[in-house]
């Protein structure tokens, strides 16, 4: 019996880095969606917006807002994939 304290580390990891990989490779389409949000029909369609953003400021300016994403998807990852599992565990345990 009793929880694997040393599992739980590894799954609250795993939840960071996976939501962080795959909101860090959408934040092009996000940022396009909220361009045209604040900006509605500034651009004709999403490629047109990632064209736009890019000759604009190059492939940095792609993945504006990356690092406030990565911080907010790495700790929403972390603790919903980790806390999950722990809280699944505790009231049935494997």
């Amino acid at each position: 019996g009793g929880l694997d304290v040393g599992r739980y580390g590894k799954l609250f990891a795993a939840g960071g880095l996976c939501a962080t990989v795959t909101h860090g490779i959408t934040t092009p389409i996000d940022l396009v969606k909220t361009s045209e949000q604040v900006h509605p029909g500034l651009y004709s369609d999403l490629f047109d917006g990632l064209s736009q953003i890019y000759a604009a400021n190059g492939p940095t300016g792609l993945f504006l807002g990356f690092g406030p994403t990565t911080v907010g998807f790495l700790l929403q990852g972390s603790l919903k994939y980790g806390l999950y599992e722990l809280i699944k565990d505790s009231i049935a345990p494997p």
